[in-house]
Order: C-alpha cells, then sequence, then structure tokens
C-alpha cells in the first residue's frame, strides 16, 4: 500500500484536477485496503477533494452510497469494528458534507437517502431545500401520512439532544400512538421510534419517562425492548421513577424489564444498590431473584 499511496502523491494529483468515477472508486478501494494510519488518513483527504469536484449525479451517488455505508453500518457477525469509522465519517461530511447533500436527490434507496440526510444533520450540514431543519422536522411529526412522521423520527434521532424542542410534538405524538388520545393513530412503527427518540434527545421530562416505564408493560417485546433502551440513555432521571413503578407490576417478565435498564447501566446505577438488594431479598420469582442478582453484579463491577 505505502509504494502506491506514495506514487498516487507524486503523479496522482496532475490526473485529479476533472476526476470521476473511476478515480473516486479507485481511492475508495485504496482507503478500505489501507490500514489505520496516516496512509489512510491522506487517502481519505483525497477522497474528500475529488468528491469535491465532481458533479452531483447518479455516478457519483453509486461510489458515494457503498463507501459511506461501510462506514455508518456495524460490522456484520464475525467481523471486528473499525474503531476509526466513526471519526472518518464525520470528517467525510465536514469536509465533503455539501456536496454530499447535493447527491441526495440522486440516491435511489430510501434508506440511504434518509441515513445519509440524518448524517448531514448530525454533523450540521446546511443546504436548505435538500436537509431538513429543525423546525421542519418538527412540523413534519403532524404530516398526513405515517410514513411521513416515521421519517421525521427517523432524521430527529440522528440530532440526539439538539432534538430536545421537538418533544412536546413528541410527547403528543406519543400519547396518541399509546393510545390515550382516541382520535389518535396506532402504529407501532411510530411508536416505537418515537420512544427511542425519547431516549437520543436524553429527555427529563416526568411524562416522558411514565410514557417509557409504561411501555414496559407492552406484551409486544419489539416495544418494550426499545422502551429499555431509552430508559438506558436517560438513565438516573428516570431511575426514581423505575424504582417506584416496580412493586405496582403484576407480572415478572415486567419485573424483569426493569432489571434489565439497571442491568445495562451497570456502575452507573450503583447508587441503587440498596434497593436492588432488598428487590434480590424479597423476590418471590426465582427469575427475578436470579435478575436481581446479576444486576447487583453489574453494579459492582469494577469496585
Amino acid at each position: 500500500m505505502r509504494p502506491l499511496v506514495a506514487s498516487y502523491q507524486a503523479y496522482g494529483q496532475r490526473h485529479a484536477q476533472a476526476p470521476g468515477k473511476r478515480l473516486l472508486t479507485l481511492l475508495v478501494r485504496m482507503y478500505q485496503d489501507a490500514g489505520p494510519g496516516d496512509d489512510r488518513n491522506r487517502i481519505l483527504g483525497w477522497i474528500c477533494g475529488a468528491v469535491n469536484q465532481v458533479p452531483a449525479s447518479r455516478d457519483l451517488q453509486d461510489v458515494l452510497v457503498d463507501f459511506l455505508v461501510k462506514l455508518y453500518e456495524p460490522p456484520s457477525r464475525g467481523q471486528k469494528a473499525d474503531p476509526g469509522a466513526a471519526a472518518d465519517l464525520q470528517r467525510v461530511f465536514r469536509l465533503s458534507g455539501r456536496r454530499i447533500a447535493e447527491t441526495l436527490p440522486f440516491i435511489l434507496g430510501r434508506d440511504y437517502r434518509l441515513e445519509l440526510t440524518g448524517y448531514c444533520l448530525q454533523f450540521g450540514v446546511k443546504a436548505p431545500g435538500l436537509v431538513p431543519d429543525l423546525d421542519t422536522l418538527i412540523q413534519q411529526l403532524s404530516a398526513a401520512e405515517d410514513s411521513d412522521r416515521q421519517d421525521a423520527v427517523r432524521l430527529l434521532a440522528h440530532l440526539g439532544p439538539a432534538a430536545l424542542p421537538a418533544e412536546p410534538a413528541v410527547l403528543k405524538r406519543l400519547r396518541r400512538s399509546a393510545g390515550e388520545d382516541p382520535w389518535g393513530d396506532h402504529s407501532p412503527a411510530l411508536r416505537r421510534g418515537l420512544l427511542g427518540l425519547l431516549g437520543s434527545m436524553r429527555s427529563a421530562n416526568p411524562e416522558a419517562h411514565r410514557l417509557l416505564i409504561r411501555a414496559l408493560d407492552e406484551q409486544d417485546s419489539w416495544l418494550a425492548d426499545e422502551a429499555v433502551r431509552s430508559l438506558v440513555q436517560i438513565g438516573e432521571p428516570a431511575a426514581r421513577a423505575l424504582e417506584a413503578e416496580f412493586p405496582r407490576l403484576d407480572a415478572p417478565y415486567k419485573q424483569l424489564r426493569v432489571l434489565k435498564v439497571f442491568q445495562q447501566r451497570g456502575p452507573a446505577a450503583a447508587a441503587h444498590l440498596p434497593w436492588m438488594k432488598t428487590v434480590q431479598a424479597t423476590a418471590t420469582s426465582p427469575l427475578v431473584k436470579a435478575a436481581a442478582e446479576d444486576v447487583i453484579a453489574a453494579m459492582q463491577d469494577g469496585a
């Protein structure tokens, strides 16, 4: 790889004045074959420089989608995660975000287009008409079509805590999708996305915590597991509400979901160790007793 990098550095620049799909494909292949280090960093800079010189087109999206998906998708089972992928993805959007945004209309796959739009939002790419702003996404939560509402939720999740201004609209929509509003819709996919969004925005709102805890009662583990993930992300602000709810849960499987939140938080939930020991000592269900023991071990890990 080193001779190839040296050769391109010495001679390739003269051919990069009008780069196209063929050159970009070659640079991406060089990047993917290079190990972490200076060579790969240098190649990434060349890729961004070439991307910025290629007009937004179907050819550009062919290369960009394949390249960027490999940076943001989790590795397949058995493959090692690339520790530098997240930083490289951020660098690409910092250097070439505008051209990526201009290429969005050419992307055929809806999921890919949404995901790359989300990363434009996440990394602060401003492209009116191509990348929606926060106010537009908040309005889209009230769209007539369920698919439009789900798209808004998916994009807002990329903003993390910066999406907090959307919280009132998210809670309103979640009340409706949870059945608290008789005129509301009941789309499970939308509700799951809304539950996840409360976690990504790190909501400190007690009503958000109540709705998440209510979702732990769901027989559908698809929804309940999303509520667990969000409660783990929110952490301590929701912990006391979980403690208070625990005695009122009437089935072991519901109690196990509460315990799962504390187990996944691990040492960060150590302040609740005395309560967890009480749960372990008083549990009548063998499953709950065993789970509480595992939670105690997780809380004490590294202590």
